[in-house]
């Protein structure tokens, strides 16, 4: 059986997961094994040779999660964690145009005020960069690019 996810997808935690498992909430995988002992497949609530996956959220805490409680995103994000990007465009006075920094994050907008100052819909993603002198910002998927 082949798995559905790899490193680095999008997903989001089916309604029907367990509580411990963070329903309806997205998530990163940052890995993943196949299970091979009933004791294991009994603590996931799955089948010996279903898939556990190692998912981390935007928080960056992780939890492992079998495969049947994972979904795509619909709105799957073009870029995932530590992937090196670069502005493209200026975005404020501190950071230049081109500059390479490191998605470390994102976050759906929830509030009316960033959706405002991002120009951007209730739902739409942010990414969190990191810049090599350690200061990260909020910045909208139109302002970045793979480097």
């Amino acid at each position: 059986m082949e798995n559905k996810f790899t490193w680095g997808d999008s997903v989001v935690i089916a309604e029907s997961a367990p509580t411990r498992f963070h329903p309806g909430e997205f998530a990163s995988v940052c890995g993943f094994y196949q299970i091979a002992s009933k004791n294991s497949a009994k603590e996931f609530e799955c089948n010996v040779k279903d898939w556990i996956y190692t998912v981390e959220f935007g928080d960056g805490s992780d939890i492992q999660i079998a495969e049947l409680y994972l979904n795509n995103d619909p709105d799957r994000l073009k870029y995932s964690w530590g992937d090196v990007v670069v502005l493209k465009k200026q975005s404020s006075e501190s950071f230049n145009k081109d500059e390479a920094a490191v998605v470390s994050g994102f976050c759906r907008i929830t509030q009316q005020n960033l959706s405002e100052k991002f120009n951007k819909k209730i739902g739409d993603w942010l990414y969190i960069i990191k810049f090599e002198n350690g200061k990260e910002m909020l910045i909208s998927e139109e302002c970045i690019e793979n480097n």
